[in-house]
């Protein structure tokens, strides 16, 4: 019975032993990874860090190691340092993989956080410090189809025309555009639409004033079968509330009787009812001419009709 109990014993202590091993050599192993960790700065990236990495590091074995220092900022959402952008200041521009720059990378990062978090702030202040040493917003994202940087529809765009958006993001870039010197009538569209029209089009109140008040043309056609100016697209839109802010800071004096009238006429092309929205054009209109002494024609003349019809 005795000898039963110290084989049982035995066999316990060779179990326990088997057991400690086997935790002595997967704490050696935790152990050899985290020496990994720390000697070779294995992470576990974000999103931001891993494509950072993928354009700018792994992409070919001879990588910038300037340009690789700046995108790990960015990667990490952090502001590239003084130093670091000094580094680079005569290669800002350099395309990386597959045509990736620095300022569409901070671009891209900024779109996947919440605006107004310390990731996408950090992404912001990035790219204003690189429009603020030479980054160049009228290059397009990728390269047209004939290998150049000419703009090229569905294939590319640039950093103006992102800044010329709908989104309250995008009015965002479009103030750190204009604070580094942006052109407030650059062309982001091959048909020559120009930023101010584009934001009409999209109904970006607060990127119409941004721009007007940087000095766009909004009276500026682009080319094409129906050329446009700004103004139009927003009276297309039904949107008067741009057109009166345009107004307002003096954007008629001197605008010749052919830019009032298709003015007019885009204004017009809202069915008249007995609504807000033709109490608005009625309004407009009647505010054009007053300020500035347009003779009228039949459309301008229907709508002023209109008001009068119903005591507007």
């Amino acid at each position: 019975m005795r000898k039963g109990w110290i084989y049982l014993a035995v066999l316990a202590l060779a179990v326990a032993g088997i057991f400690l091993a086997w935790q002595g050599r997967g704490i050696v192993q935790r152990a050899a990874k985290f020496k990994d960790y720390v000697m070779n700065d294995v992470r576990d990236e974000s999103e931001s860090a891993k494509r950072a990495r993928e354009y700018f590091h792994d992409w070919k074995p001879d990588y910038d190691p300037d340009l690789w220092r700046v995108a790990e900022r960015i990667g990490a959402n952090e502001v590239p340092t003084d130093e670091e952008i000094a580094a680079i200041k005569n290669k800002i521009n350099t395309r990386a993989k597959d045509d990736m720059t620095l300022l569409f990378l901070a671009a891209w990062s900024s779109t996947l956080y919440e605006r107004g978090s310390p990731k996408y702030e950090a992404d912001l202040a990035a790219m204003d410090k690189l429009l603020a040493n030479g980054a160049n917003p009228y290059l397009p994202d990728r390269l047209a189809r004939d290998g150049t940087d000419r703009l090229d529809p569905d294939v590319n765009e640039n950093f103006a025309s992102y800044a010329a958006g709908i989104t309250p993001e995008s009015t965002d870039y479009l103030r750190l555009y204009l604070k580094n010197g942006g052109d407030p009538n650059a062309v982001v569209q091959i048909d020559g639409t120009t930023m101010a029209k584009q934001v009409a089009t999209y109904g970006n109140f607060d990127g119409f004033k941004l721009l007007v008040d940087a000095g766009a043309d909004v009276f500026r056609y682009s080319k094409g079968t129906t050329p446009l100016f700004p103004l139009m697209s927003a009276g297309l839109m039904e949107r008067y509330d741009f057109i009166e802010y345009a107004i307002g800071k003096g954007v008629l004096r001197g605008v010749d009787d052919k830019r009032i009238a298709d003015l007019i006429d885009s204004i017009d092309s809202y069915s008249l009812r007995n609504d807000q929205t033709s109490r608005d054009m009625v309004r407009v209109v009647r505010r054009i001419i007053e300020i500035t002494g347009y003779r009228g024609d039949q459309h301008s003349e229907k709508i002023l009709a209109f008001g009068t019809q119903h005591g507007w």
